[in-house]
């Protein structure tokens, strides 16, 4: 009973996964036909929020392609709304320092996996480790975050280590 119990929660996840990343195909065809009948896009553009939800929906369905953009539109979307807080004189929110931190791990981890993104990984890890370094008052030290260390060892592993290092 209790892995019956657990199965049927693991196949309702499942669903709920499979149906909104076929609601986002339809939002991205939709927006795709409107521009090719040159309508202004729709109102309903997703926040940082909601494209790291459809990112972590793209990521637990092993559809890294599409969690790696979802994710990217993530980083780009609080971006912007750190800039348009700090044009107002105001803090970032933490809940976007979070997203933004979340969002650029996840990015370093399906980067390092994929052998055309080397450079791609590099960049963001280093955008990582200079975040690290802000949220340490500069003096961070010598150490890295474990999974930015993790995903260097991925990207040797793939790589190797004469490529990392140019």
């Amino acid at each position: 009973r209790v892995g019956r119990a657990w199965l049927s929660s693991v196949l309702d996840c499942l669903a709920a996964d499979l149906q909104a990343m076929a609601d986002w195909e339809d939002e991205e065809h939709e927006a795709d036909s409107r521009a090719e009948a040159g309508e202004p896009p729709s109102s309903a553009v997703p926040d940082c929020q909601e494209w790291f939800a459809r990112a972590r929906a793209a990521q637990r369905l092993h559809m890294d392609r599409e969690a790696g953009a979802a994710y990217e539109r993530c980083v780009s979307e609080v971006d912007a709304e750190v800039r348009r807080a700090r044009s107002e004189g105001a803090d970032m929110p933490p809940v976007l320092h979070e997203l933004n931190l979340e969002a650029s791990l996840a990015l370093v981890e399906i980067y390092s996996k994929a052998p055309d993104s080397l450079r791609t990984a590099l960049e963001v890890a280093d955008v990582l480790l200079q975040m690290h370094d802000d949220a340490a008052g500069g003096d961070a030290g010598d150490l890295a975050p474990v999974e930015v260390t993790a995903a260097a060892y991925r990207l040797v592993g793939v790589h190797g280590l004469e490529a990392v290092r140019k």
